[in-house]
């Protein structure tokens, strides 16, 4: 939506603009990763491990399982997991 608002195409002028826009998303990952991650903490919720973030589900299939009700994003362990999907989005 933001690319279409600012006029974006392969061909434009605003190339330095496009640039922009990736990094500040890469950014944007990172940092609700760590906020996430950061909430859990808090709760005192044991870190996951590296497999369980291996077999972390996708983004949209996450935000599928908060709106049915089988994700309760209040919960600590929610919240990291979200973290690391905010994360492995953000390197990937």
């Amino acid at each position: 939506m933001l690319t279409e608002w600012l006029h974006i195409s392969a061909n434009s002028q605003l190339q330095p603009e496009k640039a922009k826009f990736s990094l500040m998303q890469i950014f944007v990952y990172v940092y609700y990763g760590i906020m996430f991650i950061y909430a859990s903490d808090k709760q005192q919720v044991e870190l996951l491990s590296q497999e369980e973030i291996d077999d972390l589900p996708s983004y949209v299939e996450f935000m599928d399982a908060i709106r049915t009700g089988k994700i309760n994003l209040g919960d600590g362990k929610s919240q990291q997991q979200l973290g690391f999907i905010y994360l492995k989005m953000g390197v990937s």
